[in-house]
C-alpha cells in the first residue's frame, strides 16, 4: 500500500476532528493532561513550553493556567517565519496573532532556548514511531530542532494517530506521544 502524502493526511485528519463534538474534545483533552501530569518527564520539568491551542487542537487553556501558577511556563510566539519562546503569567493579557488567531503573550521573559526542559507539541498527525505532521509552514521543526535539551511530547486525539505518516529529513521527532 502507498504511503498518503502529506496533504492526504492533513486532509482527512481535519475532516475527522470536524466529527468530535465540543464536550468530546474537552473530556478528551482532559485525560490526556491527566496522562502528561503523571509522566515523569512532566513532572520533573521545571521550564515547560506549552501553546495555546486553536480551536481543532487539543485544548491546552487549562493546563496553561493551571501548570503557570507551578512551573515555569512558556508558549511559543510567531516573529517573521520562526516561533520566538515567552514566559506566560496567568495575568497576561494574550494578544492573537494575526495569521492563526493562536494568543500569544505580549511580553515577558525571552529564555535562552537551552533552559527548556520540556515542550509539549501540537501536530496534525503523528504515528507509533514518534513522526509528528504539522500544519505544513514548518515553524514547529524549526523550534524543535534549537530544543536540543528539552523533551519532546506530542498530544492528540486519537482521530491524528497513523500507523505511518510521511516524514522529511527536517522533521523532528517526538519522545512520546499522548493521546486519548
Amino acid at each position: 500500500m502507498m504511503m498518503p502524502d502529506k496533504y492526504s493526511v492533513r486532509k482527512e485528519v481535519r475532516e475527522r476532528l470536524q466529527l468530535i463534538s465540543k464536550d468530546d474534545r474537552l473530556r478528551k483533552s482532559q485525560a490526556i493532561f491527566e496522562t502528561l501530569e503523571q509522566s515523569d518527564d512532566f513532572r520533573n520539568a521545571r521550564h515547560v513550553l506549552l501553546y495555546w491551542a486553536l480551536p481543532d487542537e487539543v485544548m491546552t487553556h487549562p493546563l496553561v493556567q493551571k501548570w503557570a501558577l507551578y512551573k515555569t511556563v512558556y508558549l511559543p510566539v510567531m516573529v517573521g517565519d520562526d516561533l520566538q519562546i515567552r514566559q506566560y503569567h496567568l495575568d497576561d493579557d494574550l494578544r492573537p496573532d494575526a495569521r492563526f488567531g493562536v494568543g500569544e503573550p505580549t511580553n515577558g521573559f525571552v529564555p535562552d532556548d537551552e533552559l527548556i526542559d520540556l515542550v509539549v507539541v501540537p501536530g496534525r498527525a503523528f504515528d507509533g514511531k514518534g513522526n509528528r505532521l504539522g500544519r505544513g509552514k514548518g515553524y514547529y521543526d524549526r523550534l524543535l530542532a534549537r530544543l536540543v535539551n528539552a523533551r519532546k511530547i506530542g498530544i492528540c486525539f486519537k482521530e491524528q494517530l497513523y500507523d505511518s505518516i510521511p516524514v522529511d529529513d527536517h522533521d523532528v521527532l517526538m519522545d512520546r506521544v499522548i493521546s486519548s
